[in-house]
């Protein structure tokens, strides 16, 4: 579902049309979907974000101002430009050490598939990066691979010689 602020093939300045709030933290949602959503973020200064075991990886980029991040129990200064890629069961915390703003991706990467051969009725649960078996040829491994809103399964290569054979495309309807 797309924000109704935000049009298709249209130029958006997100840095001036997300505002500061006064000991706040604003946010507009740019795209939302079930595979993961968008949005600008603005925080005012002494403001924290934190995150405790997000089941969900994030990227970040700051467009305005500075922050402070600690991840891992690790501290990094960021500035206009700089971004970052927290892992999915990650904890962390974020910091306006200034007013500052970015741009806050969240990336569900558990998705969910219907049928792994067309004669399966059954829906199951698959995560990028997953070993499943085709029932026609169970010896066969395939691999679960997703981007954006669609599904692959690749078969697995059993030597640098083997091509990646793209079993199954699915465009996830979500």
């Amino acid at each position: 579902m797309i924000d109704t602020q935000f049009s298709k093939m249209i130029s958006h300045d997100i840095t001036e049309r997300s505002a500061y709030a006064p000991n706040a933290i604003s946010t507009i949602s740019i795209l939302k979907k079930k595979t993961g959503e968008i949005k600008a973020m603005s925080f005012d200064e002494g403001m924290e974000l934190e995150g405790k075991g997000s089941t969900k990886s994030i990227f970040f980029e700051i467009i305005e101002g500075k922050a402070q991040i600690t991840m891992d129990n690790e501290t990094t200064l960021l500035k206009l430009g700089d971004t970052v890629v927290i892992p999915k069961f990650t904890d962390y915390l974020i910091v306006a050490t200034h007013r500052f703003k970015m741009i806050f991706i969240d990336l569900n990467l558990t998705l969910k598939c219907l049928r792994l051969n067309k004669k399966s009725t059954v829906n199951k649960l698959y995560k990028a990066g997953q070993t499943v078996y085709s029932s026609k040829n169970p010896r066969k491994a395939l691999i679960v691979r997703a981007f954006l809103n669609k599904i692959y399964y690749c078969y697995v290569k059993d030597s640098p010689d083997d091509k990646e054979e793209v079993y199954f495309e699915r465009e996830l309807s979500l």
